[in-house]
């Protein structure tokens, strides 16, 4: 097997080229890279709490803090105490919030169709299982090297 047909090259190369088109569609509306997730996590859990937020979202909990700040900059969620406990801020989506998480699941989907353009149901329904499967045997790997497993996560 040639260095160019290696399965971490053409996961890698796939990986890269799918970041670097949906980045440049998302950053036309002004969305950076860790704002699609968030978006669609909120759509779902709306009035979660950060720790949450980060966890699903796999987000150190700095970073989760930033993302937020320039998101409710932003008008696309909002922060608020929990009326039980100040200590919790429960993160909120807004209207515009909303908007930009459909933008976000057209331009996936558009992204989605075209890397699949040439497949036949089968063969999507294939890909993906096997992607699945990939992912499973190496959090198997990561697991025995005591490294945190990557969780699953849906694409806004």
């Amino acid at each position: 097997m040639g260095k160019y047909e290696r399965l971490g090259f053409l996961l890698f190369r796939a990986f890269h080229t799918h970041w670097r088109v949906s980045n440049a569609r998302l950053q036309k509306r002004g969305i950076t890279p860790g704002q699609p997730k968030v978006l669609g996590f909120l759509e779902r859990n709306d009035g979660c709490i950060q720790r949450e937020l980060a966890q699903h979202c796999c987000f150190q909990a700095a970073s989760v803090s930033g993302v937020l700040s320039s998101m409710e900059r932003e008008g696309l969620i909002r922060r608020e105490q929990d009326p039980t406990d100040r200590r919790v801020l429960r993160v909120h989506i807004t209207d515009k919030g909303r908007c930009m998480g459909e933008f976000c699941r057209q331009v996936m989907e558009e992204l989605d169709e075209a890397a699949m353009a040439g497949f036949s149901p089968q063969e999507r329904q294939l890909a993906a299982e096997l992607l699945r499967r990939i992912g499973d045997n190496l959090n198997a790997q990561s697991e025995e090297n005591e490294l945190e497993p990557s969780r699953p996560r849906e694409t806004p």
